[in-house]
């Protein structure tokens, strides 16, 4: 693994390619934030020089000595590995841009990423109306609409459009009651839990979402509906890209 893990970044690095970093939780249940960033250059002594997200710097999510983890994409591999930020310093990309980057330190411990259990199918390009999840509990109703982008038998994918303070909210919140509808016919109404987080520019958030059906049975009933729809969807994509 750290042979495949020297050999893809040395091949990224210098390119300006996308990479994605985090930070694990003490908590296993919470939701990992992901933020987008750009891989610049290695250093001669294995340091990565990644750009500083403006995202993570608003939410404060990142400081000088935190360990990290930085996921190195390419096609359908996908390598993550744990560094530590050493500094975050002013980088010249030319004689007038520079932008503020992370130096960290060479990647420990690499692997491949775990893939998910379940095939995902996109629907980030069809009109389906707007994704409602609320979460109630003695504080109050806290809701929001959200755009679904993709599906799967275990769980969706949302995009979040909406302003800093509830933006906020919503990476605090673990929990939601989710009601999503994708025709006359097919109303699903079930928890789910906040899995994954990722920053979409500076105003923007892409959740995945787990479904949490605590009986068996329906669980995989819910299941078989999802899949049932996510190979419907597929079918419909394939025959547009046909025509």
């Amino acid at each position: 693994m750290s042979e495949k893990w020297d050999a893809l970044l040395s091949a990224q690095a210098g390119r300006d390619t996308p990479v994605e970093l985090s930070r694990r939780s003490c908590d296993p249940d919470a939701p990992v934030v992901t933020y987008r960033s750009r891989l610049f250059h290695l250093e001669p002594d294995g340091s990565i020089i990644v750009e500083r997200p403006v995202q993570a710097m608003r939410d404060k999510a990142f400081s000088d000595g935190d360990d990290i983890e930085i996921v190195l994409i390419d096609k359908n591999e996908r390598m993550v590995a744990t560094c530590t930020i050493r500094a975050t310093f002013s980088h010249k990309i030319n004689a007038a841009v520079s932008v503020t980057c992370y130096r960290l330190s060479p990647g420990r411990r690499p692997q491949r990423e775990q893939r998910r259990s379940f095939y995902r199918v996109s629907v980030a390009a069809l009109d389906l109306p707007a994704v409602q999840l609320v979460h109630d509990n003695d504080d109050g109703v806290f809701q929001f609409n959200a755009r679904m982008v993709n599906l799967s038998g275990g769980g969706l994918g949302v995009s979040v459009r909406d302003r800093s303070e509830v933006l906020h909210k919503i990476k605090r919140t673990r929990t939601f009651n989710c009601y999503a509808r994708f025709d006359s016919a097919n109303t699903l109404v079930a928890p789910v839990i906040v899995r994954h987080i990722s920053a979409i520019g500076d105003d923007g958030l892409y959740l995945g979402l787990q479904f949490q059906v605590a009986d068996v049975n329906e669980s995989r009933i819910l299941q078989d509906r999802l899949q049932h729809l996510c190979t419907e969807f597929q079918r419909a994509s394939l025959k547009r890209r046909r025509a």
